[in-house]
C-alpha cells in the first residue's frame, strides 16, 4: 500500500516509516454496576454489624443491669 497525499488539513499523513496507533476499548458499565452493588451491600453489612453489636451489649447484661456475662466467667 502506498501512501496517498491529500491537501485536506485533517487527512491522515503517512510517512515512509508508517506510524501505527493501537488502542483498545472496554465497556466497564457492568463492572461499575457490580461495584455499586458491592458498595451498597457493604454499607448494609456495616449497619447490620452495628445493630448486632448493640444487641449483644444489651443481651449480655442481665435484668439487674450487672456486668456483662463475659466478665462473670472465671478461668
Amino acid at each position: 500500500m502506498t501512501p496517498t497525499t491529500s491537501t485536506h488539513p485533517c487527512a491522515p499523513r503517512l510517512s515512509v516509516a508508517h506510524q501505527v496507533l493501537c488502542c483498545s476499548v472496554r465497556d466497564v458499565t457492568e463492572l461499575r454496576e457490580h461495584s455499586d452493588v458491592v458498595t451498597k451491600l457493604l454499607a448494609e453489612l456495616e449497619r447490620s454489624n452495628t445493630d448486632l453489636a448493640q444487641f449483644d451489649d444489651v443481651a449480655s447484661h442481665d435484668s439487674c443491669n450487672r456486668s456483662p456475662r463475659s466478665a462473670d466467667v472465671t478461668t
